[in-house]
């Protein structure tokens, strides 16, 4: 019980500084398109991937979890790509369905590198589920009922993808709604705003190394950032570490197959006071992007 109300806590504290939380991924560098919708189509092939995120898995009691579901392709100008995503989230109480639907429109500035500009449009419904609270007076709770809303959103980005660098900053949630407010608002001192940034270095032809950082910006919270080094190994195998300020230390592992599939699985140390409590998070990735002879510029930097 202990557990429950601590995490409920957690839930509320969050609700209040954010509008709504903001889910985390230790494999953000394979998830570009939930942190920003400029990205969408940049492969240049069908790409579909799924991450499951299961934080604070030992230890506290509902905890978040967290799936996504993701699928983007260019179109046949190649200068527009449309892409969804999907994600649960479900914290204590608190359930989140959001469904997105983005649109990029990408510029070739030369032969190596392209500009892309992004918009989503978002639908989340957001439920509180009081069948799974646990009251002094259980008579209390019994027969309350789930508290649903449905409420629209959208967001913006920019992305720039180079030869070995890229770089894009978003906004990918605009209105402050939902769960915890009654109405939908624009207002730029509640919103989140993220700016990513990566590099690939080619040692030689069996190994390379993929520096990555994810900045997160809310007025109204802490400041955080996300720094990660990868390593692929023949083409086919990456190890890398990682360090979320304040938060985790973060190992990860993937392995490409020749037919476009890739998995994946990370863990999360905790390093903050809650690890008392738990000794972490994993995450699970899973994903398939489309072979094409003629696409060399289909990498791991990409996805």
């Amino acid at each position: 019980m202990k557990k429950f109300l601590f995490i409920s806590f957690i839930c509320l504290f969050t609700g209040n500084l954010f509008g709504q939380s903001d889910v985390i991924f230790t494999h953000f560098m394979f998830n570009k398109l939930n942190y920003n919708p400029a990205f969408t189509g940049n492969p240049e092939v069908l790409d579909i991937g799924a991450i499951y995120r299961n934080q604070w898995w030992t230890g506290i009691e509902g905890a978040p979890t967290t799936v996504n579901i993701f699928a983007h392709s260019p179109l046949k100008d190649e200068a527009s790509a449309v892409g969804l995503s999907i994600t649960s989230d479900r914290i204590g109480l608190y359930e989140t369905l959001a469904i997105s639907g983005s649109y990029a429109y990408r510029v070739e500035i030369n032969r190596d590198s392209k500009l892309s500009f992004g918009l989503s449009a978002r639908i989340e419904q957001n439920r509180i589920n009081w069948a799974l609270a646990q009251g002094v007076d259980p008579d209390a709770v019994q027969g309350a009922t789930a508290a649903t809303t449905i409420a629209p959103n959208f967001g913006f980005g920019v992305f720039y993808q180079a030869k070995n660098y890229y770089a894009g900053i978003s906004a990918p949630r605009l209105l402050k709604n939902g769960l915890y407010s009654e109405t939908a608002a624009f207002n730029p001192s509640l919103n989140t705003y993220y700016a990513m940034t990566g590099m690939n270095f080619e040692i030689n032809k069996n190994f390379e190394l993929f520096p990555n950082a994810l900045i997160t910006i809310n007025p109204s919270a802490p400041f955080e950032f996300d720094l990660n080094v990868n390593a692929l190994f023949m083409q086919h195998f990456m190890a890398g570490v990682g360090y979320r300020f304040g938060d985790s230390f973060d190992f990860l592992v993937q392995y490409y197959f020749n037919k476009g599939f890739r998995i994946g699985a990370a863990m999360d140390f905790t390093t903050s006071a809650l690890n008392a409590k738990t000794s972490g998070s994993f995450e699970i990735l899973a994903g398939f992007t489309l072979p094409c002879k003629n696409c060399d510029i289909v990498h791991p930097r990409f996805l």
